[in-house]
């Protein structure tokens, strides 16, 4: 085997994989821990000292052992991945570790910093709706920081005179931070086609806590 001291690639996320350090999270988020290495990952809990082990807030007197929850990518030992359940966290700033060693006695360790207050301002990004343009219908999606929760979503949507086209009300809910898409079918309020042109859209997200935010976008509708 070629010389090798480096310890395997860790990347840390939590609840999917749209999360950045630093994100607001809610109190029992899920870790994903994307693992690789070119000699593969020790997972066996057969090497005494050598597990892949989890450590809460740098409590390294209460590190856990997650060999078990180690799933290897489908015909390949150097790829795989974890999915830990966290305990209830207090609200306030956090951190996560994550030790691994591959085949060769080689170790790495991660660290990231995330920010826990289920009752915090909803924050949203990547508003779209796709496609755009589109012909017969469109999806509206976004990312947010509410992890877990209840979602209410009202979408409003104008043609560029101002005046008033049709509205969608949903509650959402996902384990993660990116909602299923919520379709329009491009009809207005009385179940019309709408006519080719440009429009803009409203979309209001509203927590359990009365939290609100709003963004507004624009979108193409095409002729049929």
């Amino acid at each position: 085997a070629e010389q090798d001291d480096q310890g395997p690639e860790i990347e840390l996320f939590l609840d999917d994989r749209s999360f950045r350090p630093g994100n607001t999270t809610s109190s029992k988020p899920l870790l994903i821990a994307d693992l690789y290495d070119e000699q593969g990952i020790q997972s066996t809990g057969q090497s005494l000292g050598r597990d892949l082990s989890l450590t809460v807030d740098n409590n390294y007197s209460d590190s856990r052992v997650v060999n078990h929850f180690f799933a290897p990518d489908l015909d390949t030992y150097q790829h795989g991945e974890i999915n830990y359940q966290l305990d209830k966290l207090a609200k306030g700033w956090h951190s996560i570790s994550l030790k691994a060693w591959d085949l060769q006695n080689n170790s790495r360790e991660e660290t990231v910093d995330f920010y826990v207050d289920e009752d915090a301002e909803i924050l949203l990004r990547e508003v779209v709706n796709y496609p755009n343009p589109f012909i017969k219908e469109t999806n509206f999606g976004f990312i947010h920081n509410k992890s877990g929760a209840e979602l209410n979503v009202d979408i409003e949507i104008y043609d560029m005179s101002g005046r008033f086209v049709g509205s969608i009300r949903e509650k959402v809910s996902s384990s993660g931070y990116q909602i299923n898409p919520i379709v329009w079918d491009g009809r207005n309020q009385n179940g019309e086609r709408v006519q080719a042109g440009l429009y803009t859209y409203q979309i209001k997200v509203t927590d359990f806590y009365g939290n609100v935010s709003v963004r507004r976008q624009k979108m193409i509708k095409l002729g049929e």
